[in-house]
């Protein structure tokens, strides 16, 4: 099981997933996802990963469709912290290139709308 948990820090949306998002979990996880982001339209979009469980290449897959889906509504999708397991899931599957990640709050609230584009 997983929890959706989102704030606005300026221009940003921060969304924090904690627990495990597996195959069974991801349809459901990406229209919670795109609802809460749709819901506020701001122009970036964190989904900090630091306190994730397991999540599997069909979860990956949620981020990298909603990467594409945002960015078509003029948003960009960056991820936050990924917990180590994670960042060498996305590295193994060679998805990095599809957002951003930032290793520290610094380099997140450091960071340029300009910087990302």
């Amino acid at each position: 099981m997983y929890a959706v948990e989102s704030r606005v820090q300026g221009k940003m949306l921060i969304v924090r997933v904690t627990g495990d998002i597996l195959l069974p979990m991801a349809i459901n996880f990406q229209e919670e996802l795109c609802s809460c982001v749709y819901a506020k339209r701001l122009p970036e979009v964190i989904i900090d990963l630091s306190q994730m469980g397991r999540m599997d290449n069909a979860a990956l897959g949620v981020l990298v469709t909603a990467s594409t889906l945002f960015s078509k509504r003029g948003m960009r999708l960056f991820l936050f912290n990924p917990a180590q397991h994670i960042e060498k899931l996305i590295k193994e599957i060679g998805i990095e290139k599809f957002f951003p990640i930032f290793a520290t709050e610094d380099e997140l609230l450091n960071h340029k709308l300009s910087d990302a584009e």
